[in-house]
């Protein structure tokens, strides 16, 4: 149980701010892109 808990916390340490800051803003302009994409290629479709 220890070493669990452990573990999380150290994966969320670096991931944390990584993780949330780094993937939340590649994610927001990544999100809209492929979404716009789809939407221009179903209208024509």
């Amino acid at each position: 149980m220890t070493q669990g808990a452990h573990t999380q916390t150290k994966l969320a340490s670096p991931s944390s701010p990584l993780g949330a800051g780094g993937e939340a803003r590649f994610f927001v302009p990544i999100v809209p892109y492929p979404s716009r994409l789809a939407h221009a290629a179903s209208l024509p479709s």
